[in-house]
């Protein structure tokens, strides 16, 4: 599987802080809104546990080679 883009709804977030917690150097709170420290990560379970358990559901993970979103599912 390709790198993983991450990408979070700042306007969405509620800066629990839940994802930077579940993440070592993944995620990062700036003012007090989460964002990914890069544009890109490998597949990991911590980042998809990450996104699972964010509760305003604001992170978003893209498979990057080919734009496919892995989460949220989009077939519901």
């Amino acid at each position: 599987m390709s790198e993983w883009e991450l990408i979070v709804d700042r306007e969405v977030c509620l800066g629990s802080g839940l994802c930077v917690g579940a993440t070592k150097g993944v995620f990062e709170l700036v003012d007090n809104r989460s964002r990914p420290t890069a544009s890109q990560c490998s597949p990991d379970e911590a980042v998809m546990l990450a996104a699972t358990s964010c509760p305003a559901g604001a992170i978003r993970i893209v498979e990057a080679s080919v734009g496919r979103t892995i989460f949220p599912d989009e077939e519901g």
